[in-house]
């Protein structure tokens, strides 16, 4: 029982400093890697996009080529 109470002292005590540490202003790295996951996201946004039109473009051109086999 001893163990248990020590486990979860330490753990109640890092859980603390994790929510004290939580709430300091942001550093630069903090701002540096926030910058970093909006630029990815957007960039992912991107490229699903620009996939979304690639296969209108793809299905559009599959049409066709089956309009111009038919009439042939």
């Amino acid at each position: 029982m001893k163990y248990l109470s020590r486990s979860t002292m330490t753990l109640a005590a890092l859980l603390s400093l994790l929510i004290l540490a939580g709430c300091e202003k942001q550093g630069p790295a903090e701002r540096a890697g926030e910058s970093i996951d909006d630029a990815a996201r957007e960039a992912r946004e991107q490229m699903e996009e620009t996939r979304d039109r690639l296969e209108e473009r793809r299905q559009d051109a599959q049409e066709c080529i089956e309009t111009e086999f038919n009439n042939c």
